[in-house]
């Protein structure tokens, strides 16, 4: 019986620890400066250059510039009324994950702020691309399907200005939040 409710303790800590945790929400200003990143792990930039045809992204950490392929670079070309939208935590444990800095990338926001599009999850000490995932919300607005995609080499070889095709039976993880 004690076991029994260490164990229920030690499940509704863990339950707490991974609810409670809640990324950071940046700003990018206008010269691609990350705000609120801490001295530890910053200065952070995302650099978009070039043009429509043939766009430029890198992602600048400290001592480092990683510049993204061309297939990448061009999920951050968005339509007209969406914005990138940057989030990271550098506070949570590191057997998770390491310090991170996430890209929304929505193609559209539909109802509760899900949106279809792409995120790309980046290492904040290396600059490593830790995930690619495709989002596709869903039409009632109470969730988003969430697809990882390659990301060993994310463009397709024949076509290096497009996305590798995930394969059919890749995972699909759906998020579901109720109103």
């Amino acid at each position: 019986m004690i076991l029994a409710g260490i164990l229920l303790v030690t499940i509704q800590g863990v339950a707490h620890d991974v609810l409670a945790h809640q990324d950071t929400i940046f700003s990018i200003a206008s010269d691609g400066r990350l705000s609120r990143i801490p001295d530890d792990y910053g200065p952070v930039f995302i650099r978009l250059e070039g043009t429509a045809d043939s766009p430029r992204v890198s992602l600048e950490i400290p001592a480092r510039r990683v510049s993204l392929p061309s297939c990448l670079a061009r999920l951050f070309l968005l339509p007209k009324g969406e914005t990138i939208r940057a989030k990271g935590s550098w506070y949570h444990s590191r057997s998770l994950l390491p310090p991170y800095v996430s890209f929304d990338l929505p193609r559209e926001t539909i109802a509760n702020g899900f949106y279809t599009g792409y995120s790309l999850l980046f290492n904040l000490e290396t600059g490593e691309l830790i995930e690619l995932s495709q989002h596709t919300a869903m039409p009632d607005g109470n969730g988003v399907r969430m697809r990882s995609l390659e990301v060993g080499s994310p463009c397709d070889p024949d076509e290096p200005l497009r996305l590798r095709a995930a394969p059919l039976d890749a995972p699909i993880s759906a998020i579901e939040l109720i109103k």
